[in-house]
């Protein structure tokens, strides 16, 4: 049985693996880091269907990817969820989000410090 709880740069390491690197490589070229990204965030959402991956993962990628709405949507279905991982929300930079009153209102809801 898979480890659940792999660090997504795990996920993105065995996504890369899956993957060509020539299909890799296009994903970069075509979208540079942020699609590539997007790219990986899409597969791990797609994967999720069909067994667990933390949602918090999966938000992590798409915060990379500089896609604050897709972030914040699985930020919250963590929250839903009872994502385990999502008390370290705040551990990780959400740069982007940190103006977005609804992040603000998710750390308020975990009880966790506000972002600046």
């Amino acid at each position: 049985m898979r480890n659940l709880w792999k660090q997504p740069w795990h996920f993105l390491q065995d996504w890369v693996s899956l993957r060509s690197r020539k299909s890799w490589h296009r994903d970069n070229e075509e979208g540079g880091y942020s699609g590539a990204m997007t790219s990986a965030a899409e597969t791990m959402a797609a994967f999720s269907k069909q067994t667990y991956v933390s949602p918090y993962f999966i938000a992590q990628v798409y915060a990379l990817a500089g896609d604050k709405e897709k972030t914040i949507e699985w930020l919250e279905r963590g929250y839903e969820m009872k994502d385990p991982m999502m008390p370290y929300v705040g551990g990780f930079t959400y740069d982007l989000l940190d103006d977005d009153p609804r992040y603000q209102n998710l750390l308020r809801r975990m009880n966790l410090p506000e972002g600046k």
